[in-house]
C-alpha cells in the first residue's frame, strides 16, 4: 500500500470495528496506524479481500498475523507450495539447468537436505511425501533466518559446475523456476569471485604446488589476495 492508501484502509478498519469484537480500551486510530504500517507491503486490494474473508469466520478484529496470513496462506500453506515447485523444477529442468526458487527459505531447505542434485536423486514416487515432512521442518526454519545474503543464489546446472571447477568463466542461464523465465544475468552477482577461488583450487590440486612447481593466474588481484593471506605456499599449506 502507498500513502494515498491509508483513507481507504483507515475507514475499512472503522468498519470491521463496528461490526466485530475489539478490546474496549483499545486505541482504535493508533491501532490503524500501525497496522497500516505493518501491512503495507501488500496491495490495498489484497488488504481488502483478506480484512473480509477474515470477517467471514471469525468475531473478532484482526489483528495483523490474522491478515497476513489470509493473503500469504500459513507456513504450512507455503511449505507446500514450495515443495510442489521442487517437484516442477526437477521434471522440467532436473540437473540440465541452472535455477532459482522464489524465496531464500527454499533454498535454505534444499541445502540443509544435501542439496539440488542430492535431493534431484533421493526424490521418487514411493518416499516424496515423506521427504516433505523434512522439507517443512527446515523450511519453517528457513522462514526465521534465510535471505538471500545468506543462502546460495541459485542452483548451478551440471555443466556450469564442471566449467567453474575448471577455474573458467561460464555462460551463465539461470531459470526461475516460478516463472520458467531466464533471468537477466545483471540481476545476479557477479560470476568473476567465484571464478578466481575455482582457479585457486585447481591450482592448488591440479598443478600439485610441491615447492618446485611455479603457478601463475590469469588475474593479478588472485596473486595479490593469496599474498595478503600468507603467500602462496602458507595459503597451500592452511588449504590441507
Amino acid at each position: 500500500m502507498i500513502s494515498s492508501d491509508f483513507p481507504n484502509f483507515a475507514a475499512l478498519l472503522q468498519r470491521v470495528a463496528n461490526v466485530t469484537i475489539i478490546a474496549a480500551n483499545k486505541d482504535l486510530e493508533g491501532t490503524i496506524n500501525f497496522m497500516f504500517e505493518m501491512l503495507e507491503e501488500y496491495p490495498f486490494e489484497l488488504v481488502y479481500q483478506a480484512v473480509k474473508e477474515h470477517c467471514k469466520t471469525s468475531k473478532f478484529f484482526p489483528a495483523v498475523s490474522d491478515i497476513a496470513t489470509q493473503i500469504e496462506g500459513s507456513i504450512e500453506d507455503r511449505a507446500t507450495v514450495a515443495w510442489y515447485q521442487i517437484l516442477k523444477a526437477r521434471k522440467m529442468f532436473g540437473l540440465r539447468k541452472s535455477i532459482r526458487f522464489s524465496t531464500p527459505a527454499t533454498h535454505f531447505a534444499i541445502d540443509r537436505m544435501c542439496g539440488w542434485k542430492s535431493l534431484c536423486d533421493m526424490i521418487t514416487n514411493s518416499n516424496a511425501s515423506y521427504l516433505l515432512q523434512d522439507f517443512k521442518v527446515f523450511y519453517r526454519l528457513g522462514e526465521r533466518c534465510a535471505t538471500w545474503q545468506n543462502v546460495r543464489e541459485y542452483f548451478p546446472s551440471n555443466e556450469e559446475r564442471y566449467v567453474l571447477n575448471m577455474g573458467k568463466m561460464p555462460k551463465r542461464k539461470v531459470y526461475d523456476v516460478e516463472s520458467e523465465h531466464v533471468i537477466p544475468d545483471e540481476m545476479l552477482s557477479p560470476i568473476e569471485p567465484m571464478v578466481a577461488w575455482r582457479q585457486v583450487i585447481r591450482g592448488r590440486y591440479k598443478e600439485c604446488w610441491n615447492g618446485v612447481n611455479s603457478v601463475k593466474f590469469p588475474d593479478p588481484a588472485i596473486h595479490y589476495a593469496i599474498e595478503c593471506m600468507g603467500g602462496w605456499e602458507n595459503f597451500c599449506t592452511t588449504l590441507n
